[in-house]
């Protein structure tokens, strides 16, 4: 499965790569309660709410980095800027996915957190 934060003794291993977590597809394959089902839609749809326009942003951004790198003379001023407004989307997109992750995992029963492989 995609990697996962680590929960071992309170940290977070800040190298995992958070960029193909998918709380719909890591649930998806456990039996979940009806309820449950509930829960991880609005988690889902919550963190898609967050992730999809500050995709949209981070790709614009690229764009736009990418031309200014082109320039005969690139301004460095605004290569700062775009690589710091890139560096906040992709930190939205980091948040989106961390608290729907935590908060899949609070939806979960032990054993269902079990079969995770997280306790």
């Amino acid at each position: 499965g995609p990697p996962v934060p680590s929960g071992r003794r309170g940290r977070v291993d800040v190298a995992v790569d958070l960029s193909d977590l998918d709380v719909d597809v890591v649930l998806g394959d456990l039996d979940l309660r009806p309820d449950q089902r509930g829960k991880r839609k609005a988690l889902v749809e919550a963190e898609q709410r967050l992730v999809e326009p500050a995709s949209a942003r981070l790709d614009r951004l690229g764009d736009q980095l990418e031309q200014e790198v082109e320039r005969d003379q690139p301004r460095q001023a605004e290569l700062d800027r775009l690589v710091d407004a890139m560096a906040a989307e992709e930190a939205t997109i980091r948040k989106a996915r961390l608290r729907a992750w935590t908060g899949a995992r609070g939806v979960l029963d032990a054993g269902q957190r079990r079969q995770l492989g997280r306790p």
